[in-house]
């Protein structure tokens, strides 16, 4: 970790930007730490592990529509929103 912080120093001097020692941390993301940055959460997030009870209905579903007619009534196709990813801050 030494030889990371001393060589970002060097790319930051060679721009002629310094760092404030004040408002600069070392973050362990790692760790479960987390930090700040213009309004932003930054966090290491924990991979999403799908429900396979709700996986394989979603799966089913997603077969049943593409398996129809290609013509069909509005009313009858599911909407777009239906199908997006859920996620959710763990």
């Amino acid at each position: 970790m030494a030889a990371v912080e001393k060589r970002l120093r060097e790319e930051l001097a060679e721009l002629q930007v310094e760092i404030n020692e004040e408002k600069s941390r070392i973050v362990g993301l790692d760790r479960g730490e987390s930090f700040v940055f213009l309004g932003f959460d930054f966090c290491m997030a924990r991979p999403l592990q799908p429900k396979l009870k709700k996986s394989t209905a979603l799966l089913r579903e997603l077969k049943d529509v593409f398996r129809r007619p290609q013509t069909q009534p509005r009313s009858t196709v599911p909407r777009a929103h239906a199908f997006q990813p859920v996620t959710c801050r763990g």
